[in-house]
């Protein structure tokens, strides 16, 4: 099963299909706004996209997405941890039993 490179930001188990997506939240307003942009492009977040992220941390938001799991999360969390924002791995939700809704 793959595990991805979380780091010391998720150590416990990731019992997960890789293609689930992988949860993240991030919280505070960065430091420094090109720096921030920079981190999340090179992740593959889009211009548009990492804007109006940074834009809703600097109102005091908080963001939640779901991004893929070969990312490597170590490298962007400690990069995100040193301009002030925390960077928090957020595993996929387990199913209910019964199935909430079925898709057609």
């Amino acid at each position: 099963m793959h595990r991805p490179r979380f780091g010391r930001h998720f150590t416990a188990d990731w019992p997960y299909d890789p293609h689930d997506g992988v949860g993240l939240e991030f919280v505070g307003a960065p430091t420094a706004r090109k720096a921030f942009l920079d981190v999340l492009r090179a992740a593959g977040c889009s211009s548009p996209a990492a804007c109006r992220i940074l834009q809703l941390l600097e109102e005091g938001g908080t963001k939640r997405t779901t991004v893929r799991s070969t990312l490597r999360f170590d490298r962007i969390g400690d990069r995100l941890a040193a301009l002030g924002v925390a960077m928090t791995v957020i595993p996929p939700a387990k199913p209910t039993d019964p199935p909430v809704a079925t898709c057609p």
